[in-house]
């Protein structure tokens, strides 16, 4: 076995149980291949207006120079 999931495993197990539920889940969801969450017509109705704002040029997405600024900012 690989030891990538190690980390991640030994970080979930920290999270709260609800958390830790949540996250099981997902990958439980990810290892069958069956995405059992589907957006809500809110959310879809959210990402429509997005990508319609972005293609107008009324929404920009930051450059990776951008974002890195962003982090480094506030010390991460």
């Amino acid at each position: 076995m690989t030891k990538l999931p190690q980390k991640p495993i030994a970080d979930v197990r920290k999270l709260p149980e609800s958390d830790q539920n949540a996250a099981a889940e997902a990958l439980f969801v990810h290892i069958a291949g069956e995405p059992r969450y589907r957006l809500t017509e809110e959310q879809v109705r959210e990402v429509r207006r997005i990508r319609k704002n972005l293609r107008v040029g009324k929404t920009t997405l930051v450059s990776p120079r951008q974002m890195s600024a962003f982090w480094k900012k506030r010390g991460v």
